[in-house]
């Protein structure tokens, strides 16, 4: 009987030490967690959660909101309306419509440019004077796909330096 209390009592004990956990999400979106301060990369050290005896723990509002773009949903804030985070004055809501805008503007040019690429490898129902105008929409088309794609890396440069986490549309 008195080895089934000590084990009972060891097992509460143990239950109650004094490690920390802390966690953060890098710039891939992807959750990272370690018992030791000195392994979180220093340049997540400002937005990392600590959880411990304490009771410490960051709260929702001071946490980083992840933004995930196209192929990936946004992970909801769990703050009240009236108390969204800004980021670099704006709610995560603002972020995603101007980040939904430009991923719809990248997405209607690529498709445009397959559709191009796809009549001019196989030019059978397309007459042969179109087709160098067709070269040349898709060089227009192409450049102009590079500048929005350059404006949509600095969109996520300036949102990754607000304190939201996004995953780059390739």
């Amino acid at each position: 009987m008195k080895t089934i209390i000590c084990m009972a009592l060891l097992m509460l004990l143990s239950t109650q030490s004094g490690a920390e956990t802390y966690s953060w999400i890098d710039e891939n979106g992807t959750y990272n967690y370690s018992d030791d301060y000195n392994s979180v990369p220093k340049k997540y050290r400002k937005n990392v959660g600590r959880r411990g005896d304490d009771g410490a723990a960051k709260t929702p509002a001071e946490a980083p909101v992840p933004v995930k773009s196209e192929a990936t949903a946004v992970k909801p804030a769990t703050v009240a309306d009236a108390d969204k985070p800004l980021y670099d004055g704006k709610t995560q809501e603002e972020w995603r419509k101007e980040f939904d805008v430009r991923e719809a503007e990248l997405k209607r040019l690529g498709l445009r440019m397959e559709q191009i690429q796809a009549t001019v490898k196989n030019p059978s129902n397309t007459e042969r004077g179109s087709l160098p105008a067709l070269i040349a929409e898709y060089e227009a088309l192409r450049k102009e796909y590079n500048e929005k794609y350059k404006r949509y890396s600095d969109l996520v440069e300036s949102a990754r330096k607000a304190g939201l986490v996004v995953v780059m549309k390739k």
